[in-house]
């Protein structure tokens, strides 16, 4: 895929999860394929946004 202009992008959607942890700067994927830990089994904290970019205005899904 060629990206000639940012219209290119209109009808994208992207997901953001930020993962904040007390002190561990590495994470562990569980067995499952899906589970993340820290590393030292710190303290985290998980959230998720879902942007859609439009020619406009971008759309973030989570807060509709």
């Amino acid at each position: 895929m060629s990206i000639e202009s940012p219209a290119d992008f209109d009808g994208l959607v992207l997901t953001i999860e930020p993962l904040i942890a007390e002190r561990s700067e590495r994470v562990d994927e569980g067995n499952d394929g899906w589970t993340l830990r820290t590393a030292g089994g710190d303290l985290s904290a998980h959230y998720e946004h879902t942007l859609v970019i439009t020619k406009g205005k971008p759309i973030l899904i989570t807060a509709v």
